[in-house]
């Protein structure tokens, strides 16, 4: 299990597109991949109760990528969370 700590760069916080472009990386790489906002934690695919976080601009939120090559998922789920999230 690999955590990652991001802040939410995008002025419109999370949205439904790049997390559902995220559940998309974890299915083709064989790992699962859940974001924690404070004491919630849901799996990227819920992308109803990702959006449900309220999570905005400037508030940090943690990846937490587990699996299958979690290495490898780890640094492509990085890059794809700094250039869209």
């Amino acid at each position: 299990m690999i955590q990652i700590d991001h802040i939410i760069n995008n002025v419109d916080g999370l949205h439904a597109r790049p997390i559902a472009e995220l559940a998309d990386i974890a299915k083709k790489l064989g790992t699962q991949i859940f974001i924690l906002k404070g004491e919630k934690i849901t799996n990227v695919e819920n992308i109803t109760e990702v959006i449900s976080f309220g999570a905005r601009y400037g508030q940090k939120i943690t990846i937490v990528v587990n699996g299958y090559n979690e290495d490898n998922a780890s640094e492509l789920v990085k890059e794809y969370i700094k250039n869209n999230l």
